[in-house]
């Protein structure tokens, strides 16, 4: 394949095709798009997909392989195009075609006029963007906006194209997509060849076992003819057989190779079950290249005896888990067992009773991106740094003053004076004060006028910025300031930006004494006055604006008079003007530019009427000239800003509105309108918009926002917040909205605009707070009580402070282990019986060796039990370590537990049993027979959780029993514990 195929046409064509192709290519656009994080999930997923279909249906893979792209979003459409040839013409035939365009399957486009042709020519994959605007030939719909193809290869040439399409022009693709697809491209290329190999194979057999069929019968007609050639025949089919044969071993190896040319780890294993069916183990059946290169040969061998790790990081629980319900399952694990230590990332499906997995060492990709980390937070804190140096040159360089204030008030809250906090190196420059830091205005300057401080004191409490000019008559100065609130309303500060504008109201003042000398001329008389002959070719000019007349002094001019004076791109239009006006005797009226006395060019509008005889002839022409110089610039000046502020509308995240005051309709929205409100614009704008803006409001605001509405009306500015539901979906989202007044030029509000934010994250986020707070004020009282009591027992029973402290405190620490565990209630864990039994004998140091646990594991607890019935298990093994089974090394302690069955009308019920044996009973038992402990379980367990107890002190130890009613759901998960 050459470019010469794909450049045929007519040398002069094809310059402008190599231009228009690459306009469309913009492949470099991948590299500079964002990256997102490499889906190794969604690649595993894919490719276990297509593992399976090759398994069980060769011939289905390719087309497989297209619709798991558009199943899983990854294109709008998608698709497989293979070369072919039909008398000596190239053409692409869509072989698997899945998505928007999937009707066109086994459709063909010719060489030439196909991206596929590109690609195929150039071998590489490129991103075209709207290709239908360079490949004119037959049109399919939907268009594409953006098609990336990769170049298919069989016998390492390129012989095709896997391509993805995007219809939407929302969805762009990056280098993850390419990435991807060239993954996917390699392993399609390599089962396409395996399944071609495969039927050349089962063709050939084909051909075999019919030629055999026709040679019996050819033997069964002429047996003796062919009797001496039989064993020529039968070693030919013997070496045919043993061809083929070699054909399909090496469609095997092929396959086999494909695996081995993954660097991930691929793995097949077999479940092992033992004779009731549950799966004990799992046996390696398959390894890759990479697999074995780690594991070596383990075909055949156990898993559990080869890698116990697995176990532990419950890699097993997980093969088990996915043959059993069939779900893949994807994970991230840190291995660190046997001969690994590292990251890798692992997927495993069903397949067959077993499990097929890929398994891609990530510890290199881990470390990387802790490193990413750490280096963007350098260049954080390197960007700080900087922003903070350039922000106090800035501060200092600045021509306008600058300072912070603190406005002073007195009694009555009115402000008095105000004191300088800070300054910047302009601010004596602009207001000849010197060492203003820490003085106040009053102790600087006398006579200050109040209306300095009333702005002031007012910005402070109010927080409204304001920007306005005023005179300082006692530092004989005119400022234009900007002054805002900064800091906190208490701290009563204000930032002040400020200039001396003097020379500039000077000006002014200046300027409007000279406008109105100007005004009394122009109503004396024109701008500019002249006359001209019939044909134009003579003007005299009868008045003349001082020092701004277009045309010189008043004389006699040639015909070549706008020859020199009117502007080269205006004189045809003013010829034209001449034409007419002379052939119709009419009024002549444009705009058009004339050379000025400065050699520059500015506008004028002429009006140049015809005077004629009595026979209508025309005798001359009397014309007036205005300068409309500064309209013009006006009017691109405001063209440009209407420009600026409709771009800045459209690329804001929020929705920038304006209404009719008087009806309330819109009359403008931005895009960002669609994405908040889930409405296009062209749908909201039509019709009474103001009733469809009013019903999407939920009910109970709708009075609220249009009172809103009406207050700006009247002038004011406002802030509103206000609940709408979605049109699409009827999910409902909070909105913050500024509305404020836009006048006319008499003042009056013509219209109202608006800015709106989707602020729906933000209040789920403070009803998120809110309830968490509730919670924590629930729990600190409920935990002050319980420690309140034990502080009252402990020291009712204390004989000394030293006494008191052991005793107080061990029952602190045992209530502290509780609210351990009670935080992880908060995380969605639940406590179990097993667990606390363990933790409570392992904080005293009890030896597990002389403790015997029997009962079912994973009995949950509730909340409201577990605080006081772990106290009662910390006073028995309290006991025991003091006086008891772990006192004495010859005693052992038996615990025992079970749930009660649930009956009719009556809920299930946890009971244990708490039996200490081999304990030598001392004659005297008071210290055992009374105490906290003992109340804690005969008394107030009862009457807090509803529990039956019994404590007695045998012979040889201490027997207590427990019963306490459980959930349903706690018995229902002790039945089913293993």
């Amino acid at each position: 394949m050459t470019d010469e195929r794909y450049e045929a046409g007519s040398p002069e064509d094809q310059p402008d095709r190599a231009i228009q192709l690459d306009d469309a290519l913009i492949t470099e656009a991948l590299a500079t798009r964002p990256a997102r994080t490499p889906d190794y999930e969604a690649e595993a997923y894919i490719l276990s997909e297509l593992a399976s279909e090759l398994a069980t249906s060769p011939g289905t893979v390719l087309q497989r392989l297209v619709n798991l792209i558009v199943e899983m979003d990854l294109a709008g459409s998608a698709g497989i195009s293979l070369l072919e040839r039909n008398e000596g013409k190239a053409h692409f035939r869509w072989h698997a075609l899945a998505g928007l365009w999937a009707g066109y399957l086994g459709e063909t486009m010719p060489f030439e006029a196909s991206p596929c042709g590109v690609v195929v020519t150039r071998d590489t994959p490129l991103l075209f963007s709207d290709p239908h605007r360079i490949f004119t030939g037959r049109a399919f719909e939907p268009p594409i906006h953006e098609v990336l193809l990769v170049p298919f290869h069989a016998h390492d040439a390129p012989v095709g194209t896997l391509w993805v399409s995007a219809h939407d022009t929302q969805r762009a693709f990056d280098g993850e997509d390419l990435r991807l697809l060239t993954r996917l491209t390699r392993f399609a290329a390599a089962a396409f060849a395996m399944t071609a190999a495969l039927h050349e194979a089962q063709t050939a057999r084909d051909r075999l076992e019919q030629r055999i069929a026709e040679r019996t019968a050819a033997l069964t007609e002429a047996h003796e003819a062919l009797r001496q050639v039989e064993v020529h025949h039968r070693v030919e089919l013997e070496w045919q057989v043993q061809e083929r044969t070699r054909q399909l071993q090496a469609s095997r190896d092929l396959f086999q190779a494909t695996l081995d040319s993954s660097m991930d780890m691929i793995q097949v294993f077999e479940a092992v079950r033992d004779a009731s069916g549950a799966i004990v183990d799992f046996r390696w059946l398959l390894n890759n290249h990479t697999s074995a290169s780690r594991f070596g040969d383990v075909q055949g061998q156990s898993m559990l005896e080869r890698n116990p790790g697995v176990l532990q990081e419950g890699i097993f629980d997980a093969f088990k888990e996915v043959v059993e319900t069939g779900r893949p399952s994807c994970h991230e694990r840190h291995y660190v067992h046997e001969q690994f230590d590292g990251w890798f990332y692992q997927s495993a499906v069903k397949l067959g009773d077993g499990v097929a997995t890929t398994t891609k060492d990530i510890t290199a990709w881990k470390a990387a991106q802790d490193e990413i980390l750490r280096l963007r937070d350098e260049v954080a804190q390197a960007k700080l740094n900087e922003s903070e140096a350039r922000y106090r040159n800035l501060f200092d360089s600045i021509d306008e003053g600058f300072c912070v204030i603190e406005v002073l008030f007195d009694d009555a809250e009115q402000p008095v004076d105000y004191r300088f906090l800070t300054v910047n190196q302009a601010f004596e420059k602009q207001t000849g004060l010197s060492g203003a830091t820490g003085m106040t205005i009053s102790g600087m300057v006398a006579g200050n006028e109040p209306h300095w401080h009333e702005t002031y004191g007012r910005i402070a409490l109010t927080g409204e910025p304001e920007r306005f000019e005023a005179r300082a008559d006692a530092l004989g100065r005119w400022y234009e300031v900007y002054a805002f609130r900064i800091g906190s309303p208490d701290q009563r500060q204000v930032a002040v930006l400020f200039k001396d504008i003097l020379p500039r109201k000077n000006a002014e003042a200046a300027l409007r004494e000279s406008e109105e000398r100007f005004r009394a001329f122009v109503t004396a008389s024109s701008d500019v006055v002249y006359r001209m002959s019939p044909d134009w070719t003579e003007i005299h000019m009868l008045k003349v604006l001082e020092g701004g007349e277009f045309h010189g002094s008043a004389e006699q001019r040639s015909a070549l008079w706008w020859e020199r004076y009117v502007h080269p791109g205006d004189r045809a239009a003013l010829r034209a003007a001449k034409a007419e006006a002379c052939a119709t005797r009419s009024l002549v009226a444009l705009e058009h530019r004339m050379m000025q006395p400065g050699g520059s060019f500015g506008w004028v509008q002429s009006r140049i009427v015809p005077i004629l005889t009595e026979d209508g002839t025309i005798r001359e022409w009397l014309g007036t000239a205005s300068d409309v110089t500064a309209r013009k610039t006006a009017e691109t000046a405001l063209r440009a800003s209407e420009e600026r502020l409709t771009q800045f509308g459209e690329a804001s995240s929020d929705v920038l509105w304006i209404r009719d005051a008087a009806t309330f309709q819109w009359m403008y929205l931005t895009p960002a309108f669609e994405t908040i409100y889930g409405l296009d614009r062209a749908t909201a704008l039509s019709g009474d918009n103001m009733m469809g803006w009013i019903e999407m409001i939920v009910p109970e605001d709708r009075e609220h926002a249009l009172a809103n509405l009406k207050r700006v009306r009247t002038g004011e500015r406002v802030t509103f917040e206000y609940r709408v539901r979605l049109p699409d979906n009827g999910a409902i989202r909070w909105l913050r909205s500024t509305d404020f007044p836009m006048r006319d030029a008499t003042g009056g509000v013509s219209w109202i605009g608006g800015v709106g934010r989707d602020i729906t994250e933000e209040k789920e986020t403070a009803a998120r707070m809110c309830v968490l707070v509730a919670e924590l004020q629930h729990r600190t009282r409920n935990l002050l009580g319980v420690v309140r009591a034990m502080a009252d027992k402990a020291l009712r029973r204390s004989t000394s402070l030293a006494d008191f402290e052991v005793r107080f405190g061990t029952r602190l620490a045992a209530l502290a282990r509780v609210q351990g565990l009670l935080s992880r209630l908060g995380e969605g864990e639940r406590v179990t019986l097993d667990e606390l039994i363990r933790s409570e004998i392992a904080a005293l140091d009890g030896d597990p060796a002389r403790v015997a646990l029997e009962g079912p594991s994973g009995v949950a607890l509730r909340s409201s039990t577990l605080q006081t019935f772990a106290l009662a298990l910390h006073e028995l093994a309290t006991n025991a370590v003091k006086h008891g089974a772990f006192a004495q090394p010859q005693a052992h302690l038996e615990i025992r537990w079970s749930v009660e069955p649930v009956e009719p009308e009556r809920g299930p019920w946890l009971h244990m049993e708490w039996r200490e044996r081999g304990v030598r009973m001392p004659e005297a038992r008071g210290s055992r027979e009374s105490g906290s402990g003992r109340d804690l379980i005969e008394r107030a367990l009862p009457y807090q959780l509803g529990a039956r107890t019994s404590y007695v002190l045998g012979d040889d130890g201490v027997h207590c029993t427990i019963a306490l009613p459980v959930s349903d759901r706690t018995a229902m998960d002790s039945y089913t514990d293993p």
